[in-house]
């Protein structure tokens, strides 16, 4: 979130505005992908896993903070090597 709010010297990688919106989007997706994993450590699913449904429902908060931190970790990706830019 560094790379967003403090320009380097190429200058910024996006506007004020949107660098705003990008750190306040990035925190949500960090700390909904924590409190998820959180859950999932604090909540454990039944030790017997049932053939009948597929890993990713059984391991659910598992799977999901997996997904959330990608999204996050791609977008500081797209931010640190500056894709946005023209």
């Amino acid at each position: 979130m560094y790379e967003i709010a403090v320009p380097g010297r190429d200058g910024p990688t996006v506007s004020n505005e949107t660098g705003g919106y990008l750190n306040g989007c990035f925190i949500v997706l960090l700390t909904a992908s924590a409190l998820i994993a959180a859950g999932g450590a604090l909540f454990p699913t039944a030790i017997k896993v049932s053939l009948d449904k597929p890993w990713f429902r059984h391991y659910q908060a598992l799977a999901t903070s997996v997904v959330l931190t990608s999204l996050a970790a791609g977008g500081y990706a797209v931010i640190h090597y500056g894709l946005l830019k023209p």
